[in-house]
């Protein structure tokens, strides 16, 4: 379990860190573009268009980070308030839900991407598929942790009972 533990948390910082540098880079083109458009009236040929591809990739590696913490938007109140195995069925479910839906989109987007992968974006002439790929990648990544997770809860929930025991 501890070399399980170790390698998430490594991948979980890893894609932290991903998501990070592109924000950071989203707020610089930004800023550097919105300068050069109103002080020197140019601008950076594909900056735009850059700066969408960013924005793709750091929603789809964001969305699954933000499983990984399980800090995605919920409503927990009633939830907290059931006894602990009641609590683990309803967050099993609930990730089994968001596992199913990944699962889904990640076997949508093979044919999505074969489909149309191929068209050339207008500025950076960079095959769609540069962009539409981070979709499985963060389909991938939000199964895995789901899967992590629903492990943990039972492996936790079942150490915790035994120590009732």
């Amino acid at each position: 379990m501890k070399g399980i533990t170790a390698v998430e948390k490594q991948i979980s910082s890893f894609l932290e860190a991903v998501v990070t540098a592109f924000f950071g880079l989203i707020l610089l083109l930004t800023i550097l573009l919105v300068i050069l458009r109103y002080l020197f009236n140019t601008s950076i040929v594909g900056g735009n268009e850059l700066m969408e591809f960013l924005f793709i990739y750091t929603t789809a590696l964001g969305a699954a980070v933000s499983l990984g913490k399980r800090s995605h938007i919920k409503v927990t109140y009633f939830v907290d308030q059931l006894p602990p195995f009641s609590r683990a069925v309803v967050d099993t479910f609930s990730l089994l839900l968001v596992l199913l839906i990944n699962v889904v989109l990640l076997r949508l987007s093979f044919p999505w991407i074969a489909k149309v992968g191929d068209a050339a974006s207008p500025v950076l002439r960079l095959p769609s598929w540069v962009a539409m790929i981070s979709v499985p990648i963060g389909c991938s990544l939000a199964v895995l942790y789901c899967a992590y997770d629903i492990y943990k809860i039972w492996r936790f929930h079942d150490s915790a009972k035994g120590e009732e025991a």
